[in-house]
């Protein structure tokens, strides 16, 4: 996930001089390796070359569940209602899903299955 100025996002695809990036409005786009201000990862390397994992990110739904990465969650409204979906990016209160199977996956075509969404 990259943060710039202006909104938030995940890396779908990097290429030399930029990336391909899904925002929190479901909208992709290029964008410039300069205009990345941040840089979000979940796993990090200390000094001595072994990994830290920071804090697992964990948000809960309208019915106080735990959501955490790697939960199948199922979609309750919006245009993706009734499929289900694992979450792979949390950020705040922002879900990252990627959706298997749906009857509107043909929408998904440009963002490689994935979908934003907000926990209510």
């Amino acid at each position: 996930m990259f943060d710039n100025f202006n909104n938030l996002g995940m890396v779908l695809q990097v290429q030399p001089d930029s990336v391909y990036v899904l925002d929190t409005n479901n909208q992709t786009s290029y964008v410039k390796l300069s205009h990345v201000c941040k840089k979000i990862a979940v796993e990090t390397r200390g000094v001595s070359g072994r990994r830290h994992l920071q804090r697992a990110p964990v948000v809960t739904d309208r019915f106080h569940n735990v959501i955490t990465m790697k939960t199948v969650v199922k979609i309750v409204e919006g245009p993706f209602e009734h499929s289900l979906g694992e979450i792979r990016g949390i950020y705040k209160n922002n879900l990252f899903l990627l959706i298997r199977t749906s009857p509107n996956l043909h929408l998904l075509r440009k963002s490689n299955n994935f979908y934003a969404c907000k926990p209510h």
